[in-house]
């Protein structure tokens, strides 16, 4: 479950939750997205904001690689639903063969354990 004291990020114009402010130091925050990912290195708040700005919800649709301790390799996934408390991940690929496989995992995740295949930009 996304923590009590991560601020919800909004976009401006529609109000649609982009992620969290993560607090990290003073005031410090750290943009993450709406399953507690890192975006970006701590910085301030406008720093944040840009950073959801450029990126609004892009990263939902990019491809992820999940890496699970009872799994040998790392998974190529597609994110099917991001909310406060699920995630859903699908299979996109395994071997050029769809699988179909799907993973509900509950959010924030280590860093490690899902990151973007593609750097986000």
């Amino acid at each position: 479950m996304i923590p009590e004291s991560w601020e919800p990020y909004e976009r401006e114009d529609d109000g649609e939750v982009l992620g969290y402010l993560e607090p990290v130091d003073g005031d410090l925050v750290r943009p993450v997205t709406v399953f507690g990912h890192p975006l970006a290195d701590p910085g301030d708040r406008h720093d944040a904001a840009r950073r959801f700005e450029a990126l609004g919800l892009s990263y939902l649709a990019e491809p992820w690689v999940l890496r699970l301790e009872d799994r040998p390799d790392p998974v190529r996934v597609r994110i099917l639903e991001a909310r406060p408390d699920r995630l859903t991940l699908q299979v996109f690929f395994t071997e050029g063969i769809y699988s179909g496989e799907r993973f509900v995992l509950e959010p924030p995740l280590a860093p490690a354990a899902l990151t973007p295949e593609r750097p986000l930009h």
